[in-house]
């Protein structure tokens, strides 16, 4: 079966500056289509519509950008890839192509998600269905509901499968060297840009609270959903790189060790002449290099990135609690 490119893609304009001008021209069409269709509701019934149309634009732009940036870190790492060329191509193709299974798949987790939504909002299935013929807001509530959903988990769903490549490629084809993990650092950049994306789309939920009305519990389904592939995300493309990072420092010690028990040959360090212990000394400065090496692959820049992004969510939410307070004290 051939391969598709993801339809979240194939919204994106070929113009300059495709993935701003894409997302703001989604958000803005999305906005207007929910504010006509609503014309006669409250001016207040509009903040739920400005968060469905937000948070869908954001994720079809950053989306494309991930899926660019997963592209450039997996070709930063082919030099270390024990593939062949084909293997390679083949490899990189997934990355923003997909096949039809796929595309099956991630629409009915999406549409399945919403409905739960729905149920929880409304307290059954008979009252969802019901709604639908109370009037064009209910329909009009339901349907974005639905589309973030959809657009959503269809993010969330291909942003796992990157994740699972680069785990399969980090346990089978990588080349892992205790003492220079260098080479092995796009596996954390691309964890710390596969949960950007969700890290933003919940730093959007804040938007909800322009509604007085709202209630937070119609932001539980959604952030649980949100948070656990991103927790997921985060982990799948470094754990197998950690654990073979661990086994080989396991390994590579326990050599350095047999050969400093070979040298010694039992006796301890205060009996040992000056002709021995010029032999210990490089082994123990071996040793001391493999105990230091790293285990993980991040460096200094991905740290600084991961701490960033877990204060963008707390800020948006402190910065939203605040807001409400001063318009329910000017209000």
């Amino acid at each position: 079966m051939g391969m598709h490119r993801i339809w979240l893609l194939r919204l994106l304009l070929p113009i300059r500056f495709s993935r701003l001008l894409s997302g703001l021209q989604i958000s803005i069409i999305l906005l207007v289509l929910f504010l006509w269709a609503t014309a006669d509701g409250a001016p207040t019934e509009g903040a739920p519509y400005l968060f469905f149309s937000a948070i869908i634009g954001y994720s079809i732009a950053v989306f494309s950008y991930i899926t660019d940036k997963c592209r450039e870190a997996l070709l930063e790492l082919k030099p270390t890839l024990q593939l062949s060329e084909e293997e390679f191509a083949e490899q990189l193709n997934r990355l923003g192509y997909c096949r039809v299974r796929d595309v099956v798949i991630s629409l009915i987790i999406g549409l399945a998600g919403g409905v739960a939504h729905l149920i929880l909002l409304t307290g059954s299935l008979v009252r969802v269905y019901q709604a639908l013929f109370s009037g064009i807001e209910s329909i009009t509530a339901f349907a974005g509901t639905l589309l973030v959903w959809v657009v959503l988990a269809t993010m969330s769903y291909f942003l796992v499968l990157y994740a699972i490549l680069f785990a399969r490629l980090g346990k089978h084809s990588v080349q892992i060297d205790i003492l220079n993990n260098r080479p092995l650092v796009p596996f954390s950049h691309v964890a710390t840009l596969l949960s950007l994306s969700l890290i933003g789309s919940m730093a959007l939920f804040p938007l909800m609270f322009l509604e007085q009305t709202s209630i937070f519990i119609s932001m539980v389904p959604g952030l649980i959903g949100l948070g656990i592939p991103m927790i997921a995300i985060f982990i799948i493309p470094i754990w197998p790189v950690h654990r073979r990072l661990t086994a080989e420092k396991e390994r590579v010690l326990a050599g350095v060790n047999d050969r400093i028990a070979a040298v010694r040959k039992g006796d301890s360090l205060e009996s040992l002449n000056d002709a021995t212990l010029t032999q210990l000394h490089p082994l123990l400065l071996s040793r001391r290099e493999v105990l230091s090496a790293p285990v993980w692959p991040f460096d200094a820049g991905s740290l600084t990135q991961i701490t960033l992004y877990l204060v963008i969510v707390p800020l948006t939410w402190a910065g939203a609690a605040l807001l409400e307070i001063a318009m329910e004290s000017f209000l």
